[in-house]
């Protein structure tokens, strides 16, 4: 059964089901930021990888899974009322697959994404006619269409940034998210909805199913990231 909640040295648990005995870390911040640095700083070797970079942030900014991020359409960024979101569904193309119906949900774009220039990029990608947002992404029957990041991130990019270890995978910045709204003291029913678990408790299960209100998940969206002693953003 999926749950969250924090361990006794204050992490938070993500996705670990029954009978699972290995405990995800967060990134450490060294590797968040370095990770961030390398992806943002234009004079980054990594910078020019778009769908990589584009990719890898969203992820780090929304919690979102691996093939979440990859089978993105560029109608699935969306403007609702005066936010923008990120529309997790599996709608749009018959290959998109989502791993519950939790997982159907939108996801308030972070303001440090639309800052970066998301917006713009989206809006590239649009007029050029594209339908997915990284349409560089091929689809695997195994592995959807997150198996040529997957191998980026795990494989090359944390090597070469010298920050690889057991927990500085991809899946990591989702565990680093989620970690860090309930260090900012989100509600862990709300890091749930955000995320895309089943909510815990029969108030949540029975009388909250249409989740949380827009309002309510953007502000939380915008805990992360807390500002750290050393003055970084992350």
């Amino acid at each position: 059964m999926t749950n969250i909640g924090l361990t006794p040295c204050g992490f938070l648990k993500v996705g670990q089901k029954a009978g699972t005995v290995r405990n995800r870390k967060p990134f450490s911040q060294d590797a968040l930021e370095a990770t961030y640095t390398a992806l943002t700083d234009p004079d980054s070797k990594f910078y020019c990888k778009t769908s990589h970079r584009w990719a890898t942030l969203i992820a780090m900014f929304s919690g979102a899974r691996l093939n979440e991020v990859c089978q993105l359409q560029v109608q699935d960024i969306a403007q609702v009322e005066d936010t923008w979101v990120f529309n997790l569904t599996e709608d749009g193309d018959a290959l998109k697959r989502l791993k519950s119906s939790a997982a159907r949900r939108r996801v308030p774009v972070h303001s440090q994404l639309i800052k970066l220039g998301l917006l713009d990029f989206r809006s590239k990608l649009e007029q050029r006619g594209e339908e997915r947002l990284f349409p560089d992404y091929p689809y695997s029957p195994k592995h959807g269409y997150g198996d040529k990041l997957s191998k980026w991130f795990n494989r090359t990019f944390t090597t070469q940034l010298g920050i690889k270890s057991d927990a500085h995978v991809f899946h990591g910045l989702r565990h680093t998210f989620a970690t860090r709204l309930g260090q900012a003291d989100v509600p862990t029913e709300r890091i749930q909805f955000i995320v895309g678990h089943e909510r815990q408790g029969v108030t949540h299960q029975v009388y909250m199913k249409e989740g949380d209100t827009l309002v309510q998940t953007r502000e939380a969206v915008e805990r992360y990231p807390q500002r750290h002693h050393s003055g970084s953003i992350l």
